[in-house]
């Protein structure tokens, strides 16, 4: 499952698991806010060009000091894109990407990845042939069936993980790092983060009767302006710390 299926369809989805009754009707509403300011973040616009490195190359520190002051704020649309940018420390600083070190190189892999030939990829498994390949993803993830990934993406499964493949192999074949499984540790501390941080944004919502009006009322509206100015507010106060 590719990464813009996560920050919309799977976040809905793990959103809608952790609200539960607790919002009732409003539920919904809510889950469909937060999706959508999540998956808003990759849409091209002057937001996301303005704080580019803060959505995709935020440091954990960072991406968690923004999500905090979004929870406080009680605003649906403004924690789902600090979420994204929890999301993408898994697949992006989390697997080596840093924007000031090499910001490119995870587009430079992304991009050898789309290019990819067949020959390409049987060259890869004439040097580590698919039996063994999968033995040694066997010894981390046993009981996973790999019958169920192409050939490529169980070259991307092997070269997500840092004991079993080096940096030079994902120069050399591409290498799709927002690519989901749902049995890697990754993905699963992944989900784990975003429905701790939904469940405490709803703590926030139920426990303070004005928010919590407004979440009734439907107030809540997408809006590029909100973000702007949450953005820069937030920005301004991380560089004062």
């Amino acid at each position: 499952m590719a990464q813009n299926d996560v920050h919309y369809d799977l976040t809905k989805q793990w959103v809608l698991e952790v609200i539960g009754n607790r919002l009732g009707s409003v539920g919904a509403y809510v889950a469909e806010l937060i999706a959508r300011g999540n998956a808003f973040v990759d849409v091209f616009s002057i937001f996301a060009l303005t704080f580019y490195p803060l959505l995709h190359f935020s440091s954990w520190r960072t991406a968690r000091w923004f999500v905090e002051r979004a929870i406080a704020t009680g605003h649906p649309y403004i924690f789902g894109a600090t979420l994204h940018q929890v999301q993408d420390w898994f697949t992006h600083c989390g697997e080596g990407y840093r924007f000031l070190v090499d910001g490119i190189a995870h587009y430079r892999h992304y991009i050898k990845y789309c290019l990819r030939t067949s020959r390409l990829i049987a060259g890869f498994y004439s040097h580590r042939p698919r039996p063994q390949l999968e033995a040694l993803l066997s010894a981390l993830y046993p009981g996973v069936s790999f019958d169920q990934f192409t050939d490529g993406e169980l070259l991307d499964l092997y070269l997500r993980e840092g004991r079993l493949a080096t940096w030079e192999e994902r120069e050399q074949y591409g290498y799709f790092s927002d690519r989901y499984y749902d049995h890697t540790r990754r993905d699963q501390a992944m989900k784990r983060w975003t429905q701790h941080l939904t469940w405490r944004f709803v703590e926030r919502v139920v426990g303070d009767a004005g928010n919590l009006s407004r979440v009734l009322r439907g107030e809540y509206r997408p809006s590029i302006a909100v973000l702007m100015g949450f953005y820069a507010a937030t920005s301004l106060a991380l560089l004062t710390l």
